[in-house]
């Protein structure tokens, strides 16, 4: 999310949101942890979590040097970690824990899986990357939910058709190849499965932006849905005020791979801490995805247009909404 008012940050300035998907990102570039291989980057629960306890505790991925903000449930999590490194999955699956931490970071994960012929790869690592942190069911799956419209939208499909009750990944019909995912929450099949944001109109009536997953994937979903551009989108998201800035990143990420670059504000963009490293960390995680596809055997990796892989990087520096 980036800065400028009620957090005491400069404009262009981002909070935990970003500083997480980075330290997700660090992990999954070809450099780092990537296998190189076409099953995709080896994901290392550990190291991931170290990058969020360097985070955490140094302000390592941070514009500022230092934490600014983490969110109660996440910090037991890491404080777990600490005590106990060789079980990083640290989340608790208790349905209070419900919170929007996993959603927030997912954008980098997606990239690094954008061209996978199927769905599989991905679904599983939005899910244990949620659970690195929090546990519940609702919680995993609206990543995995979230995983799969953004991955929709960096393929091109029209957000009329991402943002409906029949999308077939969302829906159960995956990619080809891909099997069904297990069913969803109940309250996430009706906010994502229903669409059930599309009964708040316009003016977003009963939509509400807290840190409890549910509610801040459906305003996500609203503000892109109802909006008429990123822009738009983004402000939308943010003027629900509570948690604005997981809110306005979740609609971001969506929102950036829905428009493009060209749809984000330039002003923004000036503005943004960091943006050089955030546009060559998206397209390095995009071009290792793409190396993948291409060494896949013909028939198992999908062909996707030059302003699709564009997308992609685009999504990384979307996060910051």
């Amino acid at each position: 999310m980036v800065g400028g008012g009620p957090f005491g940050l400069a404009p262009g300035e981002w909070t935990d949101d970003t500083s997480m998907a980075l330290c997700l990102g660090d992990a999954l570039l070809p450099g780092h942890h990537a296998s190189g291989g076409v099953g995709g980057p080896t994901w290392e629960p550990a190291d991931v979590m170290r990058r969020f306890t360097a985070w955490y505790r140094d302000g390592s991925n941070s514009h500022s040097g230092k934490c600014f903000d983490i969110g109660a449930t996440t910090a037991a999590a890491l404080r777990r970690f600490e005590a106990d490194p060789s079980s990083p999955v640290a989340g608790v699956a208790h349905p209070d824990q419900a919170g929007n931490g996993g959603l927030m970071r997912m954008a980098p994960v997606v990239a690094a899986y954008a061209h996978d012929a199927d769905d599989g790869a991905l679904l599983a690592v939005a899910r244990e990357s949620c659970r690195l942190t929090h546990g519940a069911d609702e919680a995993v799956d609206g990543c995995a939910a979230y995983a799969l419209l953004l991955k929709g939208a960096l393929r091109g499909v029209p957000r009329g058709e991402l943002l409906s009750s029949s999308y077939p990944p969302v829906a159960g019909g995956g990619a080809a190849g891909s099997p069904p995912p297990p069913p969803w929450a109940p309250a996430i099949a009706q906010v994502v499965g229903g669409a059930t944001y599309r009964a708040a109109g316009r003016n977003g009536r009963g939509i509400r932006g807290t840190g409890y997953v549910v509610d801040s994937l459906e305003a996500a979903l609203w503000a892109v849905w109802s909006a008429t551009d990123y822009r738009d989108a983004v402000l939308r998201a943010a003027n629900l005020g509570d948690d604005a800035d997981t809110t306005a990143a979740i609609a971001g990420g969506l929102a950036g791979a829905l428009w493009g670059e060209d749809g984000i504000p330039p002003a923004w963009r000036a503005q943004l801490a960091w943006a050089d490293r955030i546009g060559q960390m998206g397209e390095e995680l995009e071009g290792a995805a793409a190396a993948r596809a291409a060494a896949a055997p013909a028939g198992l990796h999908p062909v996707l247009g030059d302003s699709h892989r564009r997308r992609t990087e685009e999504t990384i520096d979307s996060v910051t909404g």
